[in-house]
C-alpha cells in the first residue's frame, strides 16, 4: 500500500514573518515500503532488540515528537501501519558500556521507505549508534527515504548517535530525531549529509532532568540543485542543564539551504545554559541561503548564546592560495573537505570516515 505524505515539516516553533519563506520546510513524497535496518555485526550482549507495530508500542519514548513536527510523526506512524512495517527498539542494559553499533544501510534505486527505531538507554549505560545511508550516484528513479529516531536517556545514561548520508541526487530524505535526558544524562549527536534532492534534517532535544547535556554538531555540503533544510531545537526544562549545537556547511550552484536554531528556556529552568552557532561557506552568487538562530526565554537566571557566520572565500584568501599553485576550483574543494571532516572526524568508526573520504574525493577531485 502507498502512503502519500504531503506535510509541512521542520516547523518554526516560534513564528516570524511568512515573506521570509523560513517558517518551515514542505515534504511531498510517497511511502510503499520499510527500510532495511540489519546492524553490521551481531549486537554486544550489552543491547537487546524487539519490534512492535505502531498499535502495540509503550513508553515514554512514543511521547517524544522529532524536530518535523507532529503532523509528520502522524503520517509516520500511519505509513508504518499501512506498510506493515514495525518499530525497532533498541534497549541498553543498565550500567553497559557497550562498544558501537553500526547500520550501514544501501538504499535501491527509486526507494520509497520508512524505519522507526527507539533506543532506550537505562540508567548509567554508555552506548553508540551510526547509521549509514549509501545509494549509487547514478540512481536515476524518484526515491524517498525517511528515518525516525527517538532517544530515551535515563537517569546518568550517555548516548551517541552518528548519521551519515550518501544518497543520489534524486533521492529525498527526511530524518527526525527527538531526545530526552533524565537527571545528569547526555547525547551526543553528530550528523554528516553529503548528497540528495532534498534533505530535511535536524533535531528535537528535550532536557528534563537536572544538569542533562545534549552536544549537536553538523556537516553538509549542498551543490547543484540540491537543498537542505535543518530544524534544530534545544527545550531547557531541567535545571543546571547545558546544550551545545554546531551547524558548519557550504554551499555552490544554485543550492538551497535554510536554518532554524531554537534553543528554548521555559520557566524553572534555573541556571540553564545553552549556545548554538552557524557557519555557512557560500562558492557561488546564485546559492540561496535562509538562517534563523533564536532563543525564547521565559527564566531569568539562565544564559543562552546564538549565533550565524555566512561569508564567501575572500579575495585575499584566494589570492594567496594561487600565489602557492592552488586554483579557485582546488580551494574550494579544499575548504569543503576540511568542513566536514572536521565533524566526520568524531565518528567512532574507522571504516565510515573511510567512505567519507572517498565519498568527497570522487565528488571534488
Amino acid at each position: 500500500m502507498e502512503t502519500k505524505i504531503s506535510t509541512n515539516v521542520n516547523q518554526f516553533p516560534s513564528l516570524t514573518w511568512h515573506h521570509l519563506h523560513i517558517n518551515h520546510g514542505h515534504l511531498d513524497a510517497s511511502v510503499t515500503g520499510v527500510l532495511e535496518l540489519k546492524p553490521s555485526a551481531p549486537l554486544p550482549q550489552e543491547i537487546t532488540i524487539s519490534e512492535f507495530s505502531p498499535k502495540e508500542r509503550t513508553g515514554e519514548a512514543l511521547e517524544l515528537t522529532t524536530q518535523l513536527g507532529a503532523d509528520m510523526d502522524s503520517l509516520i506512524d500511519r505509513a508504518l501501519l499501512e506498510t506493515g512495517s514495525k518499530t525497532k527498539r533498541l534497549t541498553v542494559k543498565k550500567g553497559s558500556n557497550s562498544p558501537a553499533v553500526k547500520f550501514e544501510i544501501d538504499i535501491e534505486d527509486g526507494t520509497q521507505a520508512v524505519q522507526d527505531i527507539e533506543i532506550l538507554a537505562e540508567e548509567d549505560s554508555v552506548s553508540s549508534f551510526i547509521f549509514s545511508l549509501s545509494q549509487k550516484q547514478n540512481a536515476k528513479k524518484e526515491g524517498f527515504v525517511c528515518l525516525r529516531i527517538r532517544v530515551l536517556a535515563s537517569e546518568r545514561a550517555n548516548v551517541g548517535i552518528y548519521t551519515v548520508n550518501c544518497l543520489g541526487k534524486n533521492t529525498q530524505v527526511a530524518l527526525g530525531l527527538a531526545t530526552k535526558c533524565n537527571d545528569q544524562a547526555c547525547v551526543e549527536l553528530t550528523q554528516v549529509e553529503l548528497s540528495a534532492k532534498n534533505i530535511f534534517t535536524g533535531s528535537r532535544n528535550v532536557l528534563a532532568g537536572y544538569k542533562a547535556s545534549c552536544l549537536e554538531r553538523s556537516a553538509w555540503c549542498a551543490n547543484g540543485t540540491d537543498s537542505i533544510d535543518i530544524n534544530y531545537i534545544a527545550r531547557h526544562e531541567g535545571r543546571q542543564t547545558e546544550s551545545n549545537g554546531t551547524f558548519s556547511g557550504v554551499l555552490s550552484g544554485s543550492a538551497k539551504k535554510a536554518w532554524r536554531g531554537t534553543i528554548e528556556f521555559p520557566k524553572g529552568c534555573v541556571d540553564a545554559s545553552g549556545e548554538e552557532q552557524e557557519d555557512v561557506l557560500l562558492l557561488s552568487p546564485t546559492v540561496d541561503n535562509k538562517s534563523m538562530p533564536v532563543i525564547l526565554c521565559d527564566e531569568e537566571a539562565v544564559e543562552g548564546k546564538h549565533g550565524s557566520s555566512i561569508g564567501k572565500l575572500s579575495p585575499d584568501t584566494l589570492l594567496y592560495l594561487q600565489s602557492r599553485g592552488i586554483d579557485e576550483k582546488t580551494a574550494s574543494a579544499m575548504l569543503t573537505k576540511s568542513k566536514i571532516n572536521a565533524v566526520a572526524r568524531f565518528i567512532p568508526d574507522e571504516d565510515v570516515k573511510e567512505k567519507i573520504r572517498l565519498f568527497l574525493e570522487e565528488q571534488f577531485a
